[in-house]
């Protein structure tokens, strides 16, 4: 491992990871897509048992330690959270008709002072959003 450059090595240990990732979510979007013709209560069915699936999975794979994980993760996404709403109230912007209108791509220019970073913020995440969007499951949208 030492001797060979990193990409290589790289690729040749992510490349099965990612191939298993898109069977799966591959796999997962044709089975809702199934299911979604039986009835609206098997797709809620089936849009309970994905997330314990999951579990499980981290579970088996990751051992108990995963869950330790598991929970700084979460924690680290609700700070983010909680301080992202932060910024976006103190930043928003006013309209003229009385409503208000931000977001982060706001905040970082106003906060930063850098446009640019800002336009490059909105344009990675719609990128990230567009193609996350066949990720989204029917039975969960609502």
């Amino acid at each position: 491992m030492k001797e060979k450059p990193v990409l290589p090595l790289l690729v040749s240990m992510a490349l099965p990871n990612v191939i298993s990732m898109l069977v799966n979510s591959l796999y997962n979007i044709v089975d809702s897509l199934f299911v979604a013709r039986i009835s609206e209560d098997a797709m809620t069915a089936l849009s309970l048992v994905f997330p314990i699936q999951n579990f499980a999975n981290a579970i088996a794979i990751g051992g108990y330690g995963s869950v330790f994980w598991m929970w700084l993760i979460a924690l680290v996404g609700g700070a983010t959270a909680f301080v992202e709403s932060t910024l976006a109230q103190i930043y928003k912007k006013r309209s003229a008709k009385g409503g208000s209108y931000g977001g982060p791509s706001y905040y970082i220019q106003a906060a930063l002072g850098s446009r640019s970073l800002g336009i490059i913020f909105a344009i990675a995440l719609i990128t990230t959003t567009m193609a996350m969007r066949a990720k989204t499951k029917p039975g969960r949208i609502s």
